[in-house]
């Protein structure tokens, strides 16, 4: 069904976002994280530098003292000192604070590294003292030798490759974590990329897809309701699917059918009226007829009554007036008699 076919591309284009946002989150962290790294390779290679350099000042120091024989200022030899274990004392926290935090699987060998460094200069002090012990001894020639052999074997041979194996293993883990980061980007860069562009090909397949089989069943349902708003209840939109359209489209016919039902019963009924309508007509003109034709003889009958009242009463008036203008010159008895039998004949027509 269609709602299942976008709720799977809805499904798939979520999980594609959710994927390429793991992605890139995973990237981002593993970017973070060797960018550490990196950086604390440096800060690592800076704080070796710092004790090389600290340290080869506290030795040449000692060493020109103990060469010249004169005595050097405590304070130079003791700040130099507090430098050198202040650095010494740098490194051990970082190698610690690194290995607890597990940033590297070499954190253990910079651990024994400055181990190896604190006792290096433990027995520097312990070498120097026994080198001043001597001196002071007044046998120059065996302090003297003792402190170039110190120099050659303690210092060049143990102390230098020491400082440079630790310069080089943070170089060794700068530049692998350099490595690592550049790797990284560009996994990421493809990843994305290859992400990108299968989403876009899913989209735009699932689109057309989606689109092909949308746009016939809307097409059709469009021309269906232009139909029945033109009045042609008759028409029914051929779509034969399962899916939601063919749902739509078999109960707009069966609308349209039910209207184009209704409508025929509806002209029947008209036409009944018209019918029955006519008929009235018919029947009031009939009966107007007969109305006017009954008023006609209404009329005449009123007339002929007229003329048959006007005429009794104009004569019995007349005889009347005639015996009231004899009266005065006295007439006699058989006058009023005839008079008076002349108008009870009329009175006797007037009723009949």
């Amino acid at each position: 069904m269609f709602r299942i076919r976008l709720a799977a591309v809805i499904a798939v284009s979520f999980c594609f976002v959710l994927g390429l946002g793991m992605a890139l989150h995973w990237g981002s962290s593993q970017v973070a994280l060797h960018f550490q790294r990196s950086q604390s390779a440096y800060k690592a290679f800076d704080r070796y530098e710092r004790l090389s350099h600290e340290a080869y000042r506290y030795f040449k120091q000692r060493m020109d003292g103990l060469v010249t024989g004169t005595p050097l200022p405590g304070a130079g030899v003791d700040s130099s000192r507090q430098r050198l274990y202040d650095a010494m004392a740098e490194l051990r926290d970082a190698a610690i604070k690194a290995a607890k935090a597990g940033e590297w699987r070499e954190k253990p060998v910079d651990l024994e590294r400055v181990a190896r460094f604190t006792a290096f200069l433990e027995a520097s002090e312990y070498r120097f003292d026994e080198i001043e012990r001597l001196r002071q001894q007044g046998k120059h020639g065996r302090a003297v030798q003792t402190l170039s052999a110190f120099s050659e074997k303690e210092i060049d041979g143990t102390f230098q490759p020491l400082i440079d194996a630790a310069i080089a293993a943070e170089r060794d883990n700068a530049r692998v974590a350099r490595e690592k980061l550049e790797a990284l980007m560009n996994k990421s860069h493809q990843i994305a990329v290859a992400a990108s562009s299968a989403a876009a090909l899913f989209a735009l397949v699932s689109g057309a897809l989606l689109l092909r089989g949308f746009r016939k069943p809307v097409e059709a349902l469009m021309q269906g309701t232009d139909a029945i708003a033109s009045g042609n209840l008759s028409h029914r939109i051929e779509l034969h699917t399962q899916d939601e359209f063919g749902y739509l489209a078999t109960h707009f016919n069966r609308m349209a059918c039910e209207l184009d039902h209704q409508r025929e019963k509806l002209q029947e009924g008209n036409a009944i009226l018209e019918q029955r309508v006519a008929e009235r007509t018919l029947e009031l003109h009939r009966l107007n007829g007969e109305l006017q034709r009954m008023d006609t003889a209404r009329r005449e009958f009123l007339a002929d009554i007229s003329h048959e009242l006007r005429t009794p009463i104009l004569r019995l008036c007349g005889e009347a007036e005639v015996i009231l203008r004899e009266s005065e010159g006295k007439c006699d008895a058989g006058e009023y008699r005839d008079t008076l039998q002349y108008i009870a004949g009329l009175s006797t027509q007037l009723g009949t």
